[in-house]
């Protein structure tokens, strides 16, 4: 259904609205229209350019028009375009899931030319806002047993445990090692593949290694040692014509070490305690602590769910998808920084495609969510509430905290960071209005 047109000092705009969530915004500009608006662009750069043999202002408009004309007219092309979207969203009282993305590559307007062109807006679903205050949801209880004090405990040991060298000794089997790795296979005289800086302990063997073997082997090196181990080449081995095959791997071990635990004195002063008993205590707090919190974005999770399952809504196919392409993008690209190859790489994303396109449309349908609760509940994100987060993560990064600003500046990350502190919001205002009882799972 096509809207009326509206016009605005020579831009005439007109939306078409279609069923699939979409607007088709339609927009024209005379060529007078069109060609005033580059002359000022000219004017303007005209002011601002120094060329030898010119004063300010004085350069030739034919010399501006053959150096700068091309550029200025793609900015002319930009501001049409972004004022038709303006007019668009005002006078057609559109509401866009997204500001669109709209290629402009080839795009050229000749002087004398009207100019006119096409584009689509994806809107926010059509939904009502109904209840979302009072939910029912059950806290499950906290409790931290003796064996998860103990095994916490066993995790902050080897946590700070230190390498030292292991001399004369040799490996320990709770050791570690810095190894060059290099693999063979029978027929071939350089290596299939080699890699060095490896870290290693006798107890992590490599893919495709018999782990008692090579703890047997590794177990007493000493630095500079040489061992070869027996491989069974596994199916992710980068070189495909080894897969399956039997070789050799060849470990030179650059570096090795024994790794220490933290004395007793070392670890009461981690804990803030006197004695074994006191560090345990504190120890029971902190893993309540971190249950408690565990518990309690549990609880903030599960009454967004409730939300979310009680507004159902029709998000945009093409937005839809648009969103997950971008996802699967980023995906690979991770997948292929990890070392995997591009064969694999799309195999896995394709692999996860179904569940990109469950948790995006869930993600989007959030977003909508909380932004029209906020609204609702005149919920904010004030700077100062920014300027602490940015603090915040500063403290974390032992960082100052003019680069993580300089950072989210240059990242164009400051609209993701007030939208995530208003999420923060709206699952603590859920919290606080929802019946929340006591559990017994």
């Amino acid at each position: 259904m096509a809207d009326h047109d509206h016009s605005h000092e020579g831009l005439n705009v007109e939306v078409e609205r279609t069923d699939a969530g979409t607007a088709k915004v339609s927009f024209s500009v005379s060529a007078e229209e069109f060609d005033r608006t580059v002359m000022m662009g000219l004017q303007n750069m005209a002011s601002r350019t120094k060329l030898k043999g010119f004063r300010p202002g004085k350069v030739p408009a034919a010399m501006l028009e053959k150096q700068y004309g091309a550029q200025v007219r793609q900015d002319a092309v930009q501001h049409f375009l972004n004022h038709a979207y303006d007019h668009a969203v005002k006078d057609h009282d559109l509401k866009p899931a997204a500001h669109p993305r709209v290629d402009l590559e080839g795009v050229t307007v000749e002087k004398g030319e009207p100019f006119s062109f096409d584009f689509e807006v994806f809107l926010r679903p059509d939904y009502e806002l109904g209840e979302y205050k009072g939910l029912e949801v059950e806290r499950n209880p906290i409790a931290v047993d003796d064996e998860e004090v103990e095994g916490a405990l066993e995790d902050v040991r080897r946590q700070q445990s230190r390498p030292e060298p292991a001399g004369e000794d040799g490996l320990p089997a709770d050791g570690m090692a810095v190894c060059t790795l290099a693999f063979r296979m029978e027929g071939r005289d350089e290596p299939l593949l080699e890699r060095s800086g490896i870290r290693l302990s006798p107890k992590t063997a490599p893919g495709g290694i018999d782990p008692a073997v090579f703890e047997e082997k590794l177990t007493g090196a000493r630095q500079t040692a040489v061992i070869e181990v027996p491989v069974t080449f596994p199916e992710e081995f980068p070189e495909e014509e080894a897969r399956g095959k039997e070789g050799v791997c060849v470990v030179t071990v650059d570096e090795a070490f024994a790794i220490v635990p933290p004395t007793d004195e070392e670890m009461f002063a981690l804990f803030e305690a006197e004695d074994r008993e006191g560090m345990r205590d504190s120890a029971r707090e902190k893993i309540k602590e971190a249950k408690t919190n565990q518990e309690e974005a549990r609880i903030e999770s599960a009454l967004l769910d409730q939300v979310i399952e009680m507004h159902p809504m029709q998000i945009p196919d093409a937005y839809l998808e648009q969103q997950v392409q971008a996802k699967a993008t980023e995906t690979r690209k991770g997948l292929l920084e990890q070392g995997l190859g591009e064969e694999e790489a799309d195999a896995q994303v394709d692999a996860q495609l179904g569940q990109m396109r469950a948790d995006t449309e869930k993600a989007l349908r959030a977003v909508y969510l909380m932004e029209d609760i906020a609204k609702a509940e005149d919920l904010k994100v004030t700077q100062e509430e920014m300027t602490a987060e940015l603090e915040s993560i500063a403290e974390r990064n032992a960082v100052p905290v003019e680069e993580v600003g300089k950072y989210y500046q240059e990242q164009g990350l400051f609209s993701q960071l007030a939208l995530e502190l208003l999420e923060r919001k709206i699952r603590s205002f859920l919290k606080d209005s929802a019946d929340i009882r006591d559990g017994t799972g």
